[in-house]
């Protein structure tokens, strides 16, 4: 598949985008058929069999092909056909552009995506406090200003992949490799590994007991699963680790600290996770310069002292008390003979 999207992406999508930065902000009906267009094309790049699952969303579409998606490449030719504007463009484009609104909010529209995918890697200020700093950098500093393109489109394939959910990226046909169990339909067998983390991470360790997968047509979906072998030969359930990043530092740990921080930053991951992991690996080795490099590295692993920002829990409204707002009545004594009190209200008189 791999090749067949190559292939897609240098003979189609690069004949359909041609132009496209020049094209002005789209309504919501050309925008549909826009978006729908392209995930049609690359649907069937994945050429779903007949008896498999046909419900994909947009962008477990996207992730399966490594495609951006059709907002990330509008706006990156946006950009780049803003940077030629700036770099060469006659002075009739720019009156032409002065008095075309809707061009003017899709160039602002496209430097407000990139400011906010690359504000956090960027010594430029946001494009609403100095958007003529950006534009500078397109005009005077054409490399930079394409690698500040190609940035957030990886960088979305990537946050995309890793942040998909584990089930929907591991459940294969109708039956669960761990376990045995077989489900009418493949969002049965989702939901199973939702609910049992031991079959989920015995997926996820690649262990050698799995079972192949079943690849037969689905029944009703109200239908009753069918037991397997269960999971007695599976361990207990462990806290969350990244298998992948632990493979990774297994086969090709460095020696250096600074080394096995650069492997861990490739790999995107919950904060916890990423700890647990180097936690798993370091009990696995013994006494060694390697064992000390991942201890001195759990010292300062906090986000502390590796993050620029950290985002706030927010308040937990459970510890503040409850203060009413109690305002007294103003009042005055009856006069003699009635019991009781008068409320007086002044702004009534």
């Amino acid at each position: 598949m791999v090749l067949r999207v190559t292939l897609f992406q240098v003979h189609v999508m690069s004949a359909l985008l041609s132009g496209v930065g020049a094209w002005p902000e789209l309504g919501k009906e050309a925008w549909h058929v826009f978006e729908q267009g392209v995930t049609a094309m690359y649907r069937q790049l994945l050429r779903i069999r007949p008896g498999c699952d046909q419900h994909w969303s947009r962008e477990a579409i996207f992730v399966a092909c490594n495609a951006p998606s059709p907002t990330d490449s509008i706006e990156a030719e946006r950009l780049r056909f803003l940077g030629q504007l700036l770099r060469g463009g006659p002075d009739a484009a720019w009156a032409l552009l002065q008095h075309d609104p809707s061009a003017v909010a899709g160039f602002r529209g496209a430097l407000q995506w990139l400011s906010a995918a690359v504000s956090a890697t960027c010594d430029l200020p946001s494009v609403e406090v100095d958007c003529q700093a950006w534009l500078g950098l397109a005009s005077s500093k054409a490399k930079r200003w394409k690698g500040l393109i190609k940035h957030p489109m990886q960088w979305a394939i990537m946050y995309t992949r890793a942040f998909y959910a584990a089930a929907v990226r591991l459940a294969r046909g109708r039956r669960c490799q761990a376990c045995g169990a077989e489900f009418a339909c493949l969002r049965r067998l989702r939901q199973h590994l939702n609910l049992h983390p031991r079959c989920l991470q015995s997926l996820e360790r690649s262990d050698a007991s799995l079972l192949p997968v079943l690849e037969t047509a689905g029944g009703h979906v109200e239908s009753r699963a069918v037991a397997g072998r269960g999971c007695a030969h599976l361990p207990e359930a462990q806290v969350d680790v990244s298998w992948a990043l632990l493979a990774e530092l297994r086969a090709h740990g460095p020696g250096e600290d600074s080394a096995i921080l650069d492997i861990v930053r490739t790999f995107v991951e919950p904060f916890p996770t990423l700890r647990a992991t180097l936690q798993m690996w370091a009990s696995e080795l013994g006494p060694s310069a390697q064992l000390d490099a991942v201890s001195d590295l759990l010292l300062c692993f906090t986000p502390f002292w590796l993050c620029d920002q950290v985002a706030s829990q927010g308040r937990n409204l459970a510890d503040e008390p409850f203060l009413p707002d109690l305002v007294p009545l103003c009042w005055q004594p009856r006069p003699a003979g009635l019991a009781g009190l008068l409320v007086d209200f002044p702004e009534l008189q």
